[in-house]
């Protein structure tokens, strides 16, 4: 595993095997099950914004990005960031290309069952999705473990 991914580390390291040539067996009945906090709890929603958690996400795309077995993942996993990449480069032609965006954005939030604030939800995955663009523009972590210093 490389260290330096907080979150995304089974995304790299099995696509990194996948280059090679091995792929990882995927199950479909559930093997262990823990317990966890929601990803849209409050709490948890508050502690991603504050450690910038998401960047990490824009970081495996940038390292993935010419791996052929990333392009599922990246359209599967990540494609609200993406969205949102279009909507920023057509507002050139036009001002509404982030009202796309938006209504998408919001549309998804009211099909989910969380009991959240939905104005809390919609402004958490704006901000996911800006931390994962400049994760992948701008971050270059340091490969140094810095854990026990």
């Amino acid at each position: 595993m490389r260290e330096y991914f907080v979150k995304t580390q089974d995304y790299d390291f099995g696509l990194r095997l996948a280059k090679k040539g091995i792929f990882l067996l995927r199950k479909s009945q559930v093997i262990v099950k823990h317990y966890t906090i929601s990803y849209h709890s409050t709490v948890r929603i508050f502690y991603f914004i504050r450690t910038l958690y998401f960047i990490y996400s824009g970081l495996l795309i940038r390292k993935h990005i010419t791996n052929k077995y990333f392009f599922k993942i990246l359209i599967r996993k990540f494609n609200s960031p993406i969205l949102l990449l279009l909507s920023i480069i057509f507002m050139s032609y036009s001002v509404y290309a982030i009202l796309v965006y938006f209504l998408i954005t919001f549309l998804r939030i009211l099909k989910q069952n969380e009991k959240n604030n939905k104005i809390l939800l919609l402004v958490f995955f704006i901000i996911r999705d800006i931390t994962i663009i400049l994760g992948f523009l701008f971050y270059y972590p340091t490969t140094k473990n810095n854990y026990f210093s």
